[in-house]
């Protein structure tokens, strides 16, 4: 039943004029969305495919190459700081990444594809009839993988103060059916990454692969 209006809302996000691509019932990193939209995806979902890199699918090494700047050298110590983990345990996951054209040798470290970043803007939807609690759970645990999130109800409180207050503080959108009662937040492209924001829009990529 919340199927049309999660669409409609989809295609009234930010920067969506611009393309959109909707994927119901998308398996992220942590949790299944009822919905996501990726806005904004088609030029840099192209040059990623062209990079013939295979998907990331796996988080560890997501988490790893993401660790990787693609501007400047990153030296194995640099991504050990980072992510706590020995240069021995990096040692086998960047070999892994450079086998697989993720990241390559530069001076004294490593740098990642240019190519490999999240495609677009991810937005996660949670839906449900009247559980504006469950659904907020639910979603500020995509919120980990997505780049803004946002609950859509069937039907709403008749004193939504609480609701209202609580998607403000967990900056959230909801919406009542196909109407936007808190504005989500939608922002900048975003030079860094996590590694589960990676996998999230490898998945993506690997429909297309």
């Amino acid at each position: 039943m919340l199927d049309e209006p999660m669409r409609s809302l989809a295609a009234r996000l930010p920067g969506a004029e611009r393309g959109v691509l909707v994927v119901p019932e998308f398996s992220g990193p942590i949790g299944v969305a009822d919905m996501v939209a990726l806005v904004d995806p088609r030029e840099e979902l192209s040059l990623r495919l062209e990079a013939g890199i295979p998907p990331v699918l796996n988080l560890t090494l997501a988490t790893v190459a993401a660790a990787v700047s693609a501007k400047r050298t990153t030296t194995l110590a640099a991504i050990g700081n980072s992510l706590q983990m020995s240069e021995r345990q990096v040692s086998g996951y960047v070999r892994s990444l450079e086998a697989q054209g993720v990241i390559e040798a530069s001076g004294s470290g490593f740098r990642r594809h240019p190519r490999l970043r999240p495609v677009g803007r991810l937005f996660a939807f949670e839906a449900k009839v009247s559980e504006w609690r469950k659904a907020s759970h639910q979603a500020v645990r995509y919120a980990s993988w997505s780049d803004a999130v946002a609950i859509v109800l069937l039907t709403v409180p008749r004193d939504s103060t609480d609701m209202l207050a609580a998607a403000r503080r967990l900056r959230i959108g909801v919406a009542h059916g196909d109407r936007w009662l808190v504005q989500p937040n939608l922002p900048r492209r975003r030079e860094s990454f996590t590694g589960a924001r990676l996998v999230a829009s490898e998945r993506i990529v690997a429909t297309a692969f």
